[in-house]
């Protein structure tokens, strides 16, 4: 688990910075899992959810 350095504003921002940091990884990850959580913890945005709706 990695934590993004800085907050963003909205979930779309942070997915795209979250995105751009795994690229930036030099990996080829079969499936990439990733989680964004709100100030107080509680998630807003998952690819596991994602994934499901796709399945």
């Amino acid at each position: 688990m990695y934590q993004l350095p800085d907050p963003y504003e909205t979930v779309a921002n942070a997915k795209e910075a979250a995105a751009a940091h795994i690229a930036s990884l030099d990996l080829e990850p079969a499936v990439v899992i990733y989680s964004v959580f709100d100030r107080e913890g509680f998630t807003v945005a998952s690819s596991v959810e994602e994934l499901a709706e796709a399945g």
